[in-house]
């Protein structure tokens, strides 16, 4: 006599029998969810590629942001340093740090058109389309940030709670969940610039100073050049990120703290943000087209009034990837 499962009575039942039933079980919820219209989701895309590039455009201008995956880094200046090369005090000790945030980077600092764009002005002292802009507070930043967000239909991450004048910094609320444009915090900052040249944004070539590795002429606008100039002038580092190390200072989101460093060296730190609403002074990364080739290294950090304005100090935006 022959069974359901096709086996004479008291056979050893096979290893591919077992799998007849779950097969079974599956085609039958195919074909109900066919004739009920029903379709299974799609699976989720892969994410980008690191390095993969967006543009949008507005105004007639484009605004390109590379892909930079949430990973580790070591941040800070390395015991051993470059010839040549020396570290402030701040800068140290090195440390492991967890970027836990997927983010989208602008590939240039914004430059002037980009802002007049946006905002409607160009505030800088050297003018030019391609330049950065320039001349621009960090409330000024933010304010691109926010405004750029409302172009996008994106939740804006900053609330400006008050303004500042010269007795009082601004005061400015920050809410890291939202969608839109913001100012990386320096950790972010430094996992951008340390690509690697594989393509991984993680700790860094072995010895690289400077955003892109290779020598400082190469990948950075710096070394007391004469004057600013164009963006994307050097070679972009592994992530096809242009700037990183000189042409202008960029604002980063932190409130400026020279003891930032201290106590974190031994245990990783994960997306560390040094942030006060109302704190006077805010940092500042990758140096600037006047500065010395130390100011232009990976590590390098500085602190400025967040009210300041010079042909040094510009600015560059991320925002989470979804």
């Amino acid at each position: 006599m022959v069974g359901v499962s096709g086996l004479a009575r008291g056979a050893a039942p096979r290893a591919a029998d077992h799998q007849e039933v779950p097969r079974a079980l599956e085609a039958l919820r195919a074909r109900l969810a066919h004739r009920l219209g029903l379709t299974p989701p799609p699976p989720p895309p892969p994410p980008p590629a690191p390095g993969e590039a967006r543009v949008t455009i507005h105004k007639g201008v484009s605004f390109a942001l590379a892909y930079c995956p949430p990973g580790d880094l070591v941040m800070g200046a390395p015991a051993a340093l470059p010839a040549g090369l020396r570290a402030q005090a701040h800068e140290r000790p090195a440390h492991p740090v967890r970027v836990s945030v997927a983010l989208w980077v602008g590939q240039t600092p914004v430059t002037q058109e980009q802002y007049e764009a946006v905002l409607g002005a160009r505030p800088s002292r050297a003018q030019g389309a391609r330049l950065p802009v320039e001349q621009v507070s960090w409330l000024d930043a933010v304010r691109f940030c926010n405004a750029l967000s409302a172009l996008e239909g994106l939740e804006p991450v900053y609330a400006i709670l008050a303004e500042g004048d010269a007795k009082a910094p601004p005061a400015v609320q920050l809410n890291r969940a939202a969608s839109g444009y913001r100012l990386p915090s320096e950790a972010e900052w430094e996992r951008a610039a340390r690509a690697r040249a594989a393509g991984e944004a993680g700790a860094g070539e072995a010895g690289a100073a400077f955003a892109g590795g290779g020598a400082l002429a190469e990948v950075a606008h710096c070394g007391k050049q004469s004057a600013v100039a164009p963006v994307a002038g050097r070679r972009p580092n592994a992530l096809g990120l242009y700037d990183l190390s000189g042409l202008v200072w960029e604002w980063c989101a932190d409130a400026w703290d020279e003891r930032a460093y201290k106590g974190r060296e031994g245990h990783q730190i994960v997306d560390p943000l040094v942030y006060d609403e109302r704190w006077p002074r805010r940092a500042a990364r990758g140096g600037s087209w006047a500065d010395e080739p130390s100011a232009c290294a990976v590590w390098a950090r500085r602190g400025f009034e967040a009210g300041a304005r010079s042909d040094r100090l510009g600015f560059r935006v991320v925002r989470a990837a979804p």
